[in-house]
């Protein structure tokens, strides 16, 4: 999810007495869902740090009765762009957390019903990296839950104390760019320096676990696949399938030397312009979903560094 924003920063967390909450995920497929309260409303929203914010499907704020206080273009998958709204939630409650007034931005959640289906109902809600930032998170994809702690000394107490029990597999820099872009130096066959966009919220049916622009594939020596429609088989939510794209074979992908072998990757027309024109520099791909999956994954927004482990 492709979008410029300004936010203001969460200031009123209640703990509720806690010093971390896990959430149990509803699913991890086609992406990790956990359940949420917007305004007392229980609903589900997935994981996604290709998100600048918590976004809500318009129909939900509308029946809440969320003010939009100003529209914007924004530009989705495949290059589609889609108005979107932006207001304010009252009310966010994520496990045993609750934040108030969060800013939240609001379109069409169309599509997502089919992406989940026999999986999850009610996803109406997307948690995104300006979220994800007030915390100490872990994505935890091995027990399938979601363990949030506060951005402070005690919160990394007890993130160390889990990654001790852990098996340690990578500790790996990041940047980030803009409101919400998380960058990471990785390899793609064997070709080293790259710059990763980490999107969580790329789930490709196919199995791929990364997107790489005609540029990168060039360079890497792979040609690009045969393409379908979009609307053939997925569906897109606020970014629609109005786009071609196809899956190719990748003998090698990896973030800093935490690599897979033997996988997938996906070619998307409508892309390109992204690569170079939102953050100001080349971005050679994102990593998603089918490539987090395998992992514990621990961010440190204060170290700039995220961690990724198993259970021994």
């Amino acid at each position: 999810m492709n979008l410029r924003v300004i936010y203001c920063k969460t200031r009123q967390i209640n703990w509720n007495g806690k010093e971390e909450s896990a959430i149990p995920f509803v699913t991890s497929e086609p992406l990790p869902v956990v359940p949420v309260e917007i305004n007392g409303k229980r609903i589900n929203a997935f994981i996604d740090t290709g998100g600048a914010m918590f976004v809500a499907d318009s129909k939900l704020t509308k029946e809440l009765g969320i003010k939009t206080a100003s529209k914007k273009e924004g530009t989705f998958q495949g290059g589609n762009i889609v108005e979107v709204g932006f207001g304010q939630v009252d009310s966010l409650t994520i496990g045993d957390v609750n934040m108030k007034n969060v800013p939240v931005m609001m379109g069409s959640f169309e599509g997502f019903e089919e992406a989940f289906k026999g999986n999850a109902s009610n996803v109406h809600g997307v948690i995104g990296t300006s979220v994800l930032k007030e915390f100490i998170p872990t994505i935890d994809y091995s027990s399938g839950q979601l363990v949030l702690r506060p951005r402070n000394e005690v919160g990394m107490a007890n993130a160390n104390k889990m990654l001790a029990n852990d098996k340690v597999l990578e500790e790996i820099p990041f940047t980030l760019a803009s409101t919400h872009y998380m960058y990471a130096k990785g390899s793609i066959n064997q070709k080293s320096g790259m710059n990763f966009f980490m999107d969580s919220g790329f789930a490709n049916g196919e199995g791929a676990g990364m997107q790489l622009p005609k540029e990168t594939m060039d360079l890497a020596g792979i040609p690009i696949p045969e393409l379908k429609s979009a609307s053939e088989g997925q569906s897109s939510g606020m970014g629609g399938s109005d786009y071609k794209d196809g899956t190719f074979e990748i003998s090698s992908y990896s973030l800093g030397s935490l690599q897979l072998e033997n996988g997938f990757g996906n070619y998307t027309t409508g892309e390109e312009s992204r690569y170079y024109e939102e953050v100001g520099f080349f971005e050679d791909g994102l990593i998603g979903h089918n490539y987090f999956k395998n992992y514990k994954w621990t961010m440190d927004f204060d170290s700039m560094k995220m961690t990724f482990s198993n259970l021994k």
